[in-house]
């Protein structure tokens, strides 16, 4: 593990898969969050010198990445260990770190070429203001001239989108993640070209058509067609299939509106904030999960939820004012979790992350306002603390940042540096604004020395 190619290997897989470079494609974001959370916990128990588990460990990875040539790249894998006589830590180790290697290689990563850390600019230390500055200006015209092109797609996609949607009737006319906005455009044309076709498709109003790569039926009561379909094998596949897609289509409203009137139900029963389902678990999950808290109602009417979050998922956990509950808990272990202690510390959270938004929100407004930004955000991978730690690096930085003119740029706050292909930046959060005095004197312009 201290070997530095491994290291660097390591470093490029962990930004290569990170969810927050996919943060503009929400699948893509969904997958890789959680099997993150996985490669998480390998590498927290492989930093451990020593630890007592008996029994298995497995973890099922499902990730998205792109290659250097940006082709759209998907790769699932698992990691498991299980030694039941003897728990042993060094031949744990082992089995991960093989593992980890061949993870590099399917997401392909080269140790020794350190091909991608010379490329990637997320893996460089964190910069100073200045050095936020000299990156800004020279990438700032790159970001708007791809901003301004996906606007374009963007507008021509939505407008094509309405039209053949209503058109048809449809609920919805979604793109998914592995096309690309020009592909998309070029099949809504297409459908478009043979809209009375597809109008001629019984109960083809009313149901959702999914953009894709290859065709598809799902159980959630969508169909989806490939962008680059050929008209005449399309037609057949919808028309084949429209009886089983319309009763997909009903059964899935069936359990979207089941889930939604127990959120609603107990959310009111509780006084809570609001419930909402984590990625952890699908809606039936989450149906299974609200009904068990329904039927230990009395349990739960013992403490004072009002202006707390409950979201259900995969374990029971305080986190950021929210309280995480296991979609499959026992009663036993609710009963241990609930108490007066953890509900004190809830609403404790919940108050001082009510407070600090109401602060960060003053900020970004200000901000935001100073340099015109269209958009002033920050991502999943840092928290709301960080993000004030961001925001106030930032404002001492206002009067040299204008000068970039930053007019209708969306600007990320995160952990790295990053430019998307939609036009937008996303910057550390942590930069040195102490260091920009240092700075000054080698900046010519007497305007700037005085600022």
């Amino acid at each position: 593990m201290e070997k530095m190619d491994f290291k660097k290997g390591l470093r490029n897989l962990w930004f290569l898969l990170h969810p927050d470079r996919y943060s503009h494609q929400p699948e893509i974001y969904s997958t890789n969050e959680e099997s993150f959370k996985h490669l998480n916990q390998l590498l927290d128990l492989l930093n451990e010198p020593y630890f007592s588990l008996r029994g298995k460990i497995h973890f099922d990875f499902h990730f998205y990445f792109y290659d250097e040539s940006q082709n759209l790249k998907e790769i699932k894998t698992e990691f498991s260990f299980d030694d039941k006589e003897v728990f042993s830590v060094s031949k744990f180790k082992e089995t991960a770190f093989c593992f980890l290697l061949n993870l590099m290689k399917m997401c392909e990563i080269e140790i020794e070429g350190n091909s991608l850390s010379d490329q990637n600019p997320m893996v460089q230390n964190l910069p100073t203001s200045y050095e936020l500055y000299e990156w800004l200006k020279q990438n700032i015209e790159d970001v708007k001239i791809k901003a301004e092109q996906h606007k374009t797609l963007y507008e021509t996609l939505e407008d094509l989108r309405k039209e053949v949607s209503s058109a048809l009737g449809l609920t919805s006319l979604f793109v998914t993640i592995s096309v690309n906005e020009q592909q998309a455009i070029e099949c809504i044309k297409l459908m478009k070209k043979h809209i009375q076709r597809f109008k001629n498709i019984p109960k083809i109003s009313g149901q959702r058509i999914y953009i894709s790569t290859n065709y598809e039926i799902s159980e959630k009561g969508y169909v989806a067609i490939p962008w680059n379909f050929e008209i005449k094998e399309c037609l057949e596949f919808i028309n084949c299939n429209i009886d089983k897609i319309t009763d997909f289509k009903i059964q899935a409203e069936k359990i979207n509106d089941e889930l939604e009137y127990l959120k609603k139900q107990i959310a009111s029963e509780l006084n809570a904030s609001y419930i909402q389902t984590s990625f952890a678990c699908d809606e039936t999950k989450a149906i299974y999960g609200l009904k068990k808290i329904k039927e230990t109602i009395s349990l739960w009417k013992q403490y004072d939820f009002k202006d707390i979050a409950i979201y259900i998922g995969d374990k029971f956990e305080i986190k950021a004012g929210i309280l995480y509950v296991p979609w499959n808990f026992q009663l036993e272990d609710a009963k241990k979790f609930l108490n007066f202690d953890n509900i004190a510390l809830l609403k404790k959270l919940t108050a001082n992350e009510k407070q600090l938004r109401s602060i960060v929100e003053k900020k970004e407004k200000t901000i935001k306002k100073s340099l015109n930004l269209a958009l002033l955000y920050y991502s999943t991978s840092i928290s709301l603390e960080d993000y004030n730690v961001g925001l106030d690096n930032l404002l001492k930085c206002i009067p040299l940042l204008k000068e970039l003119n930053l007019t209708n740029v969306i600007l990320c706050v995160g952990n790295e540096y990053k430019i998307t292909s939609y036009g937008s930046i996303t910057i550390p959060y942590n930069f040195e604004v102490s260091e920009l005095r240092n700075y000054m004197p080698k900046i010519s312009d007497p305007k700037r020395i005085e600022s």
